[in-house]
């Protein structure tokens, strides 16, 4: 039962990350499946994850080391694998469950028309500072908001999609893309449930502590008198906490953030001008390239 449990974690894990992780992972769960068809004793030792378990006084349950269980050998074989291919495993896996649309999956800041932006949305790297400028000073600009605003298809979601990218292979956490109108969706489906499902706190929270929050197509929500103030509390809300936790939100808009005053409220809109900077207020302009890929 063990092995089994072992064998389909690692199984999905198989479906993600470079081939050559995968390859790897593949190598030593052979090794794993071998051993397991060897007879032994039920395992005392092991939870799920294959790490032992002691019992220390003054401290209680500890885990350490890994279980020489089947499941124990394929979680050793799984972080050695990860450690060797220096944590891309992960951020793919991180990558296929952050909401990104398939669409955009392959999206870098290489890929995008508007390179001059790109730039600036590059994880900085020392090499790059311009003089007299300090790494961290450089890191802590780059993790401000983004606010990206343009017609519809010029691009604007691809940058978005390309700063994911590079915040996860740069290590810095968790992502979560969604649109505005999802967003609302998500919140709206947490009504009249019961006590045991998730509730409305629960998806706020979500949305308000995860590191780096993409929401697109801020503006596109449908807001009538009945909802409005629902609309403006919820997004008073995430953004307000994210605002005051110093945490990174991208978003995108066909519009200025001064036309949407009266339909967010003045309050907000100041927040999200705080929390991007001047110079991370982006205006994308050209040709509509989900046209041209039409045509194409």
């Amino acid at each position: 039962e063990q092995y089994l449990m072992g064998e389909s974690i690692a199984a999905v894990l198989t479906d993600f990350g470079p081939p050559d992780f995968k390859s790897r992972l593949r190598q030593h769960l052979a090794q794993a499946r071998s051993m397991a068809a060897t007879p032994r004793k039920t395992c005392r030792r092991c939870i799920s994850g294959g790490l032992g378990r002691k019992e220390i006084r003054g401290v209680g349950l500890v885990f350490e080391s890994y279980c020489d269980c089947p499941l124990g050998e394929v979680a050793k074989a799984y972080d050695a694998a990860k450690v060797a291919d220096g944590g891309k495993a992960n951020a793919e896996w991180l990558w296929h469950v952050s909401g990104v649309p398939v669409v955009l999956y392959d999206a870098t800041l290489d890929t995008t028309p508007h390179q001059d932006i790109a730039a600036l949305m590059r994880f900085p790297k020392s090499m790059d500072l311009v003089a007299g400028e300090s790494w961290p000073d450089a890191l802590r600009e780059w993790r401000r908001g983004w606010f990206l605003r343009g017609a519809y298809g010029v691009g604007k979601t691809g940058l978005a999609v390309g700063y994911a990218r590079e915040w996860l292979l740069a290590g810095m956490g968790r992502v979560r893309f969604r649109t505005v109108p999802n967003l609302l969706a998500d919140i709206r489906a947490t009504f009249n449930h019961d006590t045991g499902q998730r509730q409305e706190e629960d998806v706020v929270r979500d949305y308000s502590e995860v590191p780096l929050l993409v929401l697109d197509d801020l503006g596109s929500e449908r807001i009538t008198e009945a909802n409005a103030a629902w609309v403006q509390d919820v997004f008073l809300r995430i953004i307000g906490e994210r605002h005051d936790g110093l945490k990174t939100t991208v978003f995108t808009s066909n519009s200025s953030l001064e036309s949407m005053e009266d339909r967010i409220t003045p309050r907000l809109a100041h927040r999200i001008a705080e929390m991007c900077g001047p110079g991370h207020m982006k205006h994308v302009q050209g040709p509509n390239l989900r046209g041209r890929l039409a045509k194409e």
